[in-house]
């Protein structure tokens, strides 16, 4: 009977254990700050390059899902001369909201191409409960 017993515990913990493991079922969506942002849409993107306003174009950001300080953000038609810009991307909490809003996340980043400096810095201020609450504020400059 003893025996039995102990047969019994160590099924029992190999299957704690196997049932506790990591399933790795390729990407999974991690992040609510992820988005497209376009001007006037429901994801609202307020940008400027080199001062001018953006009304056109749409910028994707992807939270990077083991580290959500990091990301990329995907300038589509934002930056003249340039149709698509990928830039990898800071992100970092900006301190203290309420219950229903972050006070927002900061994103910062730079990239070179073609010899031009394309640097970007922007709030995002997201609402918990609606994708439309989010409302990303761009400043792109050229060097």
């Amino acid at each position: 009977m003893k025996k039995f017993s102990l047969l019994l515990v160590v099924a029992l913990l190999g299957c704690l254990v196997y049932s506790c493991s990591k399933d790795d079922d390729g990407p999974y969506y991690v992040s609510y700050l992820s988005g497209t942002f376009t001007p006037g849409g429901s994801q609202s993107l307020v940008c400027t390059v080199d001062g001018a306003s953006v009304t056109s174009g749409e910028v994707k950001l992807t939270v990077d899902t083991e580290d959500q300080s990091k990301g990329v953000m995907a300038l589509n038609s934002i930056v003249p001369g340039i149709g698509s810009l990928s830039v990898d991307v800071a992100i970092a909490a900006l301190p203290s909201g309420d219950d229903t809003h972050d006070a927002g996340y900061e994103i910062t980043g730079e990239k070179t191409v073609d010899g031009k400096t394309v640097s970007c810095t922007g709030v995002l201020a997201t609402d918990h409960y609606s994708e439309a609450g989010r409302v990303l504020t761009l400043v792109v400059t050229t060097k």
